[in-house]
């Protein structure tokens, strides 16, 4: 599936995505490629709010660097790590993306190899969500394992 248009128009080099989403078993992955010099957190919010189910939120982004040395270009990937806790409200999703969206946009404080890299355009801004299936304590049964393992003697369910 695919956010919008899966093609763009169409280059000498290639086809311009437009942005993506990719779906796993346990991970949502969307990959916005425009309009990435602004705040992106309304059109990652629209994906995370059809979430039915308790998940973590990791957020990377890609930027394009140019040395001043010689003008090579390189793209350079960055992990603003995520959720440290399990993400169980929208609100609580919407402030951590404002949080990670604001050190991105911070163009000073890009991470680069060292000094004489300049940062040049934003490339690719890619948060994921990863999905927790597994009711949390006092929600239900236990799980399958943990219900029928020979080391934990268990005489009620939760």
């Amino acid at each position: 599936m695919s956010c919008g248009s899966s093609r763009g128009s169409k280059t000498s080099g290639g086809i311009i995505r437009k942005g993506s989403e990719e779906k796993g078993h346990r991970t949502i992955t969307l990959k916005l490629l425009r309009g990435l010099a602004v705040s992106v957190v309304d059109s990652i919010m629209t994906k995370v709010e059809a979430l039915q189910s308790f998940f973590y939120l990791r957020f990377s982004y890609t930027c394009q660097l140019r040395t001043i040395e010689n003008g090579k270009v390189m793209l350079f990937h960055t992990n603003l790590n995520g959720s440290p806790i399990l993400l169980t409200t929208h609100t609580v999703a919407r402030e951590l993306l404002h949080e990670k969206d604001a050190n991105r946009l911070d163009t000073d404080q890009v991470e680069r190899p060292n000094t004489r890299w300049v940062f040049q355009r934003w490339f690719q801004v890619e948060p994921k969500a990863i999905l927790v299936e597994q009711p949390l304590l006092g929600q239900g049964r236990l799980p399958y394992w943990l219900r029928n393992n020979k080391r934990f003697v268990c005489t009620r369910y939760i």
